[in-house]
């Protein structure tokens, strides 16, 4: 049916996840049983293109698209076709039971009208999608999904106005699954995809999808909750998601009761979902998989295990085993792994575009082969004419010196360039950025700092204050002896606590030695990132052609720290040299 790298053409097809705020794709090479990586990317999107699967701005939402493909690694994909997923939270989907005495015609009659009992609009509005699963007793049961009709053909109209023909769309769940590894798929297993604003939980069998549901609790409940309970900003609520999460021993557990306090409920839906399914199958579920940002929270993978009495399985794709570039994090390119490895299949479960394939473009087939036969050799056959005109001629030599520049263009553009590009863009940083434009998170670096000091004569207080003043001076220079390989410390403290001030004001005497203990937490970003966010803001041509130039430097200006959105200002300077 497809190759997702034609030999002859070298034309490929991409596994592409569209997220609300980052897209990823990934194209594969099948040799023999095993998965090759040929090209990745990942690219963070501009608040406002996407929103809970719709594209609000086509036009730049392609341009990003485009400038993805160029900045690729590690080489610029040729895209030609694209795989895609919609999140399972924008279908409607039931498990049905129906007579095994039914006829497949019959079957699939009932399927339709069943559906309609469950999904709360028009079916004349949505495009269904179903998979007959195995007889059970004296039933045969079907996975039943629609995906609304024009944000299917919204998506299509898009891409094809960019020359990408689609192979499919697919569930979101289907393709996360498709891009775990086989070793994890022995026996029937619980996906559970933890967002940001739903989670998804999916029940896969050896013949592939069983069940779903889609549940309104996911990481902003436990965010937004944070913030109400303790009393603090939502980015202190982000990062004590991040960095205590389910730990009891951490801030007497109280971050861990509110994300018990979110969690709860989500564990007692899935249970009720476990049991259903076990029940009405005859069959027992003994593993889980999480996967969604939220799922890396500490210790959620054991509280849920422990809920739903099911071994959580450690996440590995189809790529295990094999050694990666530094930049492919195979966690964040889940979905489009599988993607790109459905791409390759003949058959898939659950397709919507291929069920209203033939409404929304004409295809050649046997029945038209004739018809388009006879129109391209109708077209040929005026070639000969038009070299009888002069100006056919003066176009071919145009033309000709126009191949010939360009077949040359890296020599005329060293003779008449500079060989030396610098390169600045400014950026935001911080732990939470929704809204703002080129804005990269950074990863919390802690440093402990222990310093001790006696004044003669001189009063606790200044003492104190002198003693923070070089523990914060100690903090900026150790913190940058630990500069994690590839990444930049931001050279001012993000915030700080302060541990212990012994002794205490009302047991100091002056003379007394004073020692002062206080936590310093830096951000780091990391230097591919900060690159990439620079290459957004060039054209696509640009970014193209600097990305193959040699970088010589990479460095940051610090401008301003703003308090209230706690985000830092920076300045990257890029520098660039002809290879």
């Amino acid at each position: 049916m497809f190759e997702s790298i034609n030999r002859f053409t070298e034309e490929q097809i991409i596994g592409l996840n569209i997220s609300d705020f980052s897209v990823e794709a990934v194209v594969l090479y099948k040799k023999r049983k095993s998965w090759r990586l040929v090209s990745f990317a990942r690219y963070r999107l501009s608040p406002g293109i996407v929103e809970n699967g719709e594209i609000l701005q086509p036009d730049k939402f392609k341009e990003e698209l485009k400038k993805m493909f160029s900045l690729a690694k590690p080489r610029a994909m040729r895209a030609n076709s694209v795989f895609l997923s919609l999140p399972d939270s924008r279908t409607f989907s039931r498990l049905l039971s129906l007579p095994k005495s039914l006829r497949h015609k019959d079957l699939i009659i009932a399927a339709h009208n069943r559906a309609e009992e469950f999904i709360p609009e028009d079916k004349e509005n949505l495009t269904p999608a179903l998979k007959i699963l195995p007889i059970n007793n004296s039933q045969t049961e079907i996975f039943y999904t629609a995906a609304q009709k024009g944000l299917l053909k919204e998506w299509v109209q898009i891409f094809e106005s960019m020359g990408l023909d689609i192979i499919g769309i697919t569930l979101e769940s289907i393709s996360s699954y498709a891009g775990i590894s086989e070793s994890l798929k022995k026996e029937d297993t619980l996906l559970v995809d933890i967002g940001a604003r739903t989670t998804n939980a999916a029940i896969f069998d050896a013949q592939g999808i069983r069940d779903s549901i889609n549940i309104d609790i996911a990481g902003d409940n436990i965010t937004n909750t944070l913030v109400t309970k303790l009393n603090i900003s939502h980015t202190s609520a982000e990062e004590k998601k991040q960095k205590i999460g389910m730990d009891p021993a951490i801030d007497e557990g109280k971050v861990m009761w509110v994300i018990q306090g979110q969690m709860q409920p989500m564990a007692d839906e899935l249970k009720r979902f476990v049991t259903f399914y076990e029940e009405s199958s005859g069959r027992k579920l003994k593993n889980m998989i999480l996967i969604g940002g939220t799922s890396q929270i500490k210790g959620l993978n054991k509280y849920l295990g422990d809920n739903l009495n099911l071994k959580v399985l450690p996440l590995e794709t189809i790529l295990k085993g094999q050694k990666l570039s530094e930049h492919f994090q195979e966690v964040k390119y889940i979905n489009a792994l599988g993607l790109a490895k459905l791409a390759w299949q003949k058959n898939i479960d659950i397709n919507f575009y291929q069920t209203d394939r033939v409404d929304l473009q004409q295809r050649i087939n046997l029945k038209n082969i004739s018809l388009w036969s006879k129109f391209v050799f109708k077209k040929l056959k005026k070639f000969p004419s038009l070299f009888k005109h002069w100006y056919t001629w003066i176009i071919l030599v145009l033309l000709v010196a126009v191949g010939a520049a360009w077949y040359w263009q890296d020599m005329l553009w060293a003779r008449f360039s500079p060989n030396i590009k610098i390169i600045t863009q400014e950026i935001i940083v911080g732990l939470e950025g929704d809204g703002v434009d080129n804005f990269l998170a950074g990863d919390i670096i802690n440093q402990p700092i222990m310093v001790k000091q006696n004044i003669p004569g001189v009063p606790y207080q200044v003492i104190v204050d002198a003693l923070n003043a070089k523990a914060s001076t100690m903090a900026q220079a150790k913190v940058l002896e630990y500069t994690p390989e590839k990444s930049f410390i931001i050279n001012q403290p993000f915030g700080h606590d302060i541990v212990s001030i012994t002794p205490k004001e009302e047991d100091f005497v002056i003379g007394n030695t004073v020692i002062i203990r206080v936590n310093y937490d830096f951000l780091a970003i990391n230097n591919f990132e900060a690159r990439q966010l620079v290459f957004v803001n060039l054209s696509v041509e640009e970014a193209a052609k600097y990305s193959k130039w040699k970088l010589d430097g990479q460095n940051y200006d610090i401008l301003s720290f703003n308090e209230d959105a706690e985000q830092f200002r920076l300045r990257v300077n890029l520098k660039f040299s002809r290879p």
